[in-house]
């Protein structure tokens, strides 16, 4: 149960963090939000090796996978950085490809954000009664964030709902592909496959 309830935690806290980094997009624009990601890095940098803060490094470890070894803040720091390297991704594409750096951005982090974050929890609850397809995903994992995804694309984006299906499935599927971490798979690839069909 302390390891539901752990995973519910950080699931919880990484889906409120896409929703901002998202609203930031919106509101802030593409730029801004790069430059407060690379300020979140560096301020967690300082804090767990710069002036190592204990209560920041106690926080950091009670959320942590039990399987991550290395140093606390490991995880964060993988997150942060798959958020870092999607967005220098997409900012480099702009230069090759014009189209709105913002709507891409988010394009790529809703399945990460709704479909990603809200299925975790779930297949850690019933870990041992899914049928997994992959060690990162169930079928009954991959068919609800498909469908989380679809209705999250629905209700936030103005496409058609064959473009809804399509990017959920691209999602889902980038998912399952092992020894890599979805934060970097899911809003790359999800973006591309929308650069290389709509723009």
């Amino acid at each position: 149960m302390h390891i539901v309830e752990k995973a519910l935690t950080r699931f919880l806290i990484k889906l409120v963090f896409c929703v901002l980094l998202i609203l930031s997009l919106l509101f802030l624009g593409f730029l801004p939000t790069f430059w407060i990601l690379a300020g979140l890095f560096v301020l967690v940098l300082i804090l767990t090796k710069g002036i190592k803060f204990q209560k920041f490094h106690a926080i950091l470890t009670k959320l942590e996978r039990e399987y991550e070894t290395g140093f606390a803040g490991k995880e964060t720091f993988i997150v942060l950085l798959g958020f870092i390297f999607f967005f220098l991704i997409v900012w480099l594409l702009q230069y090759f490809i014009a189209f709105p750096v913002e709507q891409i951005a988010i394009i790529g982090l809703i399945p990460l954000t709704f479909g990603n974050n809200l299925v975790k929890p779930l297949q850690t609850w019933l870990r041992n009664h899914l049928h997994f397809i992959s060690h990162k995903m169930s079928i009954e994992g991959f068919v609800i964030a498909t469908l989380i995804n679809i209705l999250a694309y629905y209700l936030l984006l103005p496409y058609n709902i064959v473009v809804f299906i399509y990017l959920a499935l691209i999602a889902s599927l980038f998912d399952m592909i092992p020894y890599i971490d979805s934060n970097y798979t899911i809003p790359i690839f999800t973006s591309l496959a929308f650069l290389l069909f709509f723009i």
